[in-house]
C-alpha cells in the first residue's frame, strides 16, 4: 500500500531523515522504494507544472494589456500562480507583462548613480499608476490594480525564494527588461544592485549584505507601496475587487 507523502516529508527526508521513521510507520517501505516514490512524485509535479506554465504563457502572450479583456486574462493567470505558490511560472509570467508595461527604463551606464536609480523606480511607479487608471471606468481598472498589486506580490516572492526558501534557480538580476540582460560579472550589474540595496537603507539600518537580487525587493516595495505624492494609493485602499 503506497502511502500518501507530502512536501513536508519530502524535507524532513531530506533535512533529518525523519522520512523513514516516518515510512517505517505508516507503509513500511525501504529507502530505496522511497526514493523511488519520490522521484515519481517530482517527475508527476514537474509534468503537469509544464502544462500549467505552457498554458499561462499562452494566455499571457496572447492578451492584450490595452483591453480590459486582456486585462481580466493576465489578472487571472497571476493570481492563479501565486495561489498555487510556483515561482518559476509568477517569474515567466512577468517577464512577459513587464515588457508591455516598463518598455521605457534607463540602461545602466557608467554615468548611473543612485538619482538615476531613484528615477527608473519612480518611472516604473509613474507607469503603473498611469496603467491602474487607463480602464474606461472604475470596474475596468481594478483588473489592472490588480496586476500591479500581482506583480508585486510575484516579486517579493522571487526575492524571497532566491535567498531563504529556495529552490535555487538562475533569474535576471532585476525583473525590468532594460536591466534583466545584465551578466553576473558586469560591472553595471554591480553597480546597479549596490545601488538598489543603498536605496532601501534608512535609519542607519544597512541593507543585508549576503542578500541578492535586490532589484526584485525594490520593485515590489516599489509597486505595492503609494508613491510619495498619493498617499492615498497604498494597497489597503486600492480597490482590487477581490473578496474580503
Amino acid at each position: 500500500r503506497m502511502c500518501s507523502i507530502s512536501i513536508f516529508d519530502e524535507l524532513d527526508a531530506v533535512a533529518g531523515n525523519d522520512g523513514e521513521k516516518y515510512l517505517r510507520d505508516q507503509a513500511k517501505q525501504t529507502a530505496a522504494e522511497y526514493e523511488r516514490t519520490v522521484k515519481k512524485l517530482v517527475a508527476e509535479r514537474l509534468e503537469k507544472e509544464k502544462i500549467f506554465e505552457d498554458e499561462a504563457r499562452r494566455e499571457v502572450e496572447s492578451a492584450d494589456l490595452k483591453t480590459d479583456d486582456g486585462c481580466l486574462k493576465v489578472a487571472r493567470v497571476l493570481c492563479k500562480a501565486l495561489s498555487d505558490g510556483v515561482v518559476s511560472r509568477g517569474l515567466m509570467i512577468s517577464q512577459i507583462v513587464t515588457k508591455q508595461l516598463f518598455p521605457a527604463e534607463t540602461s545602466v551606464g557608467s554615468n548611473f548613480d543612485s538619482k538615476s536609480e531613484i528615477e527608473v523606480i519612480r518611472r516604473m511607479q509613474d507607469m503603473a499608476y498611469e496603467f491602474m487608471e487607463s480602464g474606461k471606468d472604475s470596474e475596468a481598472n481594478k483588473a489592472r490594480a490588480q496586476i500591479i498589486t500581482f506583480l508585486g506580490a510575484v516579486f517579493l516572492n522571487i526575492f524571497i525564494s532566491r535567498n531563504w526558501t529556495g529552490p535555487p534557480a538562475n533569474i535576471p538580476c532585476s525583473p525590468l527588461p532594460a536591466h534583466a540582460e545584465l551578466a553576473e560579472a558586469d560591472d553595471s550589474r554591480q553597480l546597479f544592485e549596490r545601488l538598489c540595496r543603498e536605496a532601501m537603507e534608512a535609519d542607519s539600518e544597512m541593507f543585508y549584505h549576503a542578500a541578492d537580487a535586490p532589484a526584485y525587493l525594490r520593485c515590489a516595495l516599489a509597486l505595492l507601496a503609494a508613491r510619495d505624492d498619493d498617499a492615498d494609493a497604498a494597497p489597503g485602499s486600492r480597490d482590487l475587487g477581490l473578496p474580503a
